[in-house]
C-alpha cells in the first residue's frame, strides 16, 4: 500500500498531503473481490466487503488516475537526464529516462541523418526503454529526443 501512494505521489505530486483523494483513487482502481462467506452483517457478494475491502489493488490503474487528475504536469523537469547502456552496443541498448514526465519521442539517425527508427511512448509510465539495433549495422548513430518541447540529443554506438 506504501509503495501504491509513493507511486501515486511520484506520478502527481500535487497530491501529497491528500490523503482522501489519494484513498480514493486507490479504491476506485482496485480490482474487486467477492468473498463466498459474510461478515457479521455484511455480504461478501457486497463490495466494499469485510474480506477483501475493495478488492486488489492495481497500481498502475491508480498511477494512470493520479496521471489524469494533474493540473499542472511539466513533460521535463530541469534536472532532466538521458543515460544509455552499454554504449557501446551491441544488438540492443537502454534507454533510461529521470525527469521525463510526459510523451516522448526517441529518433535514432545514421551517421549520414537518415532516420533509421521513431519510437514515442509514455515517459510516466515506462522510464526504461530497449532500443534495438539488431538490424542496424556498426557505426555511430545519432539520437534525439524530445519532450514537450525540449530535445536531448546524444549518441550511440553499435559494435
Amino acid at each position: 500500500m506504501a509503495g501504491v501512494v509513493a507511486l501515486i505521489i511520484s506520478a502527481n505530486p500535487e497530491l501529497a498531503g491528500q490523503v482522501e483523494m489519494i484513498e480514493d483513487i486507490i479504491e476506485q482502481t482496485a480490482k474487486p473481490m467477492v468473498a463466498e462467506q459474510d461478515c457479521g452483517n455484511r455480504s461478501g457478494a457486497e463490495i466494499p466487503n469485510n474480506t477483501y475491502g475493495y478488492g486488489r489493488i492495481d497500481a498502475l490503474a491508480a498511477v494512470e488516475k493520479a496521471l489524469e487528475l494533474a493540473t499542472d504536469v511539466d513533460s521535463v523537469s530541469k534536472n532532466a537526464s538521458i543515460k544509455i547502456f552499454p554504449n557501446p552496443a551491441w544488438e540492443e541498448a537502454t534507454l533510461q529516462l529521470t525527469g521525463f514526465y510526459g510523451e516522448v519521442e526517441f529518433t535514432l539517425f545514421n551517421a549520414t541523418g537518415q532516420q533509421v527508427q521513431r519510437l514515442n511512448w509514455d515517459a510516466r509510465i515506462v522510464s526504461l526503454k530497449p532500443i534495438n539495433l539488431k538490424s542496424l549495422p556498426k557505426g555511430v548513430y545519432f539520437y534525439q529526443l524530445t519532450s514537450g518541447g525540449t530535445i536531448k540529443s546524444g549518441k550511440i554506438v553499435k559494435q
